[in-house]
């Protein structure tokens, strides 16, 4: 199926985390947010910007979201730092936090607690703001990891599951995104009050790139699944290329 590019760059958690980010490059972004084709969910940054990009956005008047990292790559942080940088990132205008769980512990013994502590503890801290759990699938690799990773996350209060920090060498696979879409879609069967969502991050640059995800998410989820509520894409290069050519936008490809 094809989609307008309107609605994927919609669906875009529109990211910058290189280790040498300054304001200039969060500038960069900020302009980007809000383009030709319309507005990204979201923008993507560290934490010592969160404070600096909530005041550029809400002098544009733009409604984009502001997401920041914790336990960001490597998921080595004990739980004390995470907590204190989660109070702060909120404290400064963060609307979203994206997690990486100690997803280390599920290759050493196929389960962790401190993931699941993690992830209830955080919750607690956003309330009605967003929770996305990253599980770095491309690091599990295998199937029965993933899926446990993903449930220990969303039973334990995730509002997303997200693939990839994209700092390791393998990050979104379309075979990762089924078993995490799967696994949504029977905990949401499961859990019927609760609305819980997936973002594919890593590797995803090009339009067809982003419509193989889509197509995955649409037949498992169906639909209305297909919504910044409960699919967002974390990328950097794919909304460029999005914009690249404007005139054929309308309809797609």
């Amino acid at each position: 199926m094809s989609y307008l590019k309107q609605e994927i760059i919609s669906l875009i958690d529109l990211t910058s985390l290189n280790n040498d980010d300054t304001r200039t490059e969060i500038d960069v972004l900020i302009s980007k947010s809000l383009n030709a084709l319309g507005a990204v969910a979201a923008i993507c940054i560290y934490p010592e910007f969160v404070s600096y990009a909530k005041a550029k956005i809400k002098n544009k008047g733009d409604n984009i979201r502001l997401a920041t990292v914790v336990n960001f790559p490597d998921a080595k942080k004990d739980l004390a730092h995470c907590i204190d940088l989660t109070e702060k990132a909120l404290s400064e205008g963060a609307d979203e936090i994206d997690v990486v769980i100690p997803y280390c512990d599920y290759l050493k013994t196929g389960s962790s607690e401190h993931a699941c502590v993690l992830v209830r503890e955080l919750k607690a801290l956003c309330v009605n703001k967003t929770l996305k759990v990253i599980i770095e699938s491309g690091e599990l690799k295998d199937a029965s990891l993933i899926e446990k990773a993903s449930f220990d996350a969303l039973e334990n209060g995730a509002d997303f599951i997200k693939t990839s920090t994209g700092k390791t060498p393998v990050g979104a696979t379309l075979k990762a995104a089924e078993v995490m879409l799967n696994t949504i879609k029977t905990f949401s069967q499961n859990n019927p009050q609760s609305v819980v969502g997936f973002k594919a991050s890593g590797g995803i640059r090009t339009y067809n790139d982003a419509c193989q995800y889509l197509d995955l998410a649409e037949k498992i989820c169906g639909r209305e699944f297909i919504s910044p509520s409960t699919f967002r894409f974390g990328v950097s290069g794919l909304l460029d290329n999005l914009l690249v050519d404007k005139i054929s936008t309308l309809s797609g490809y």
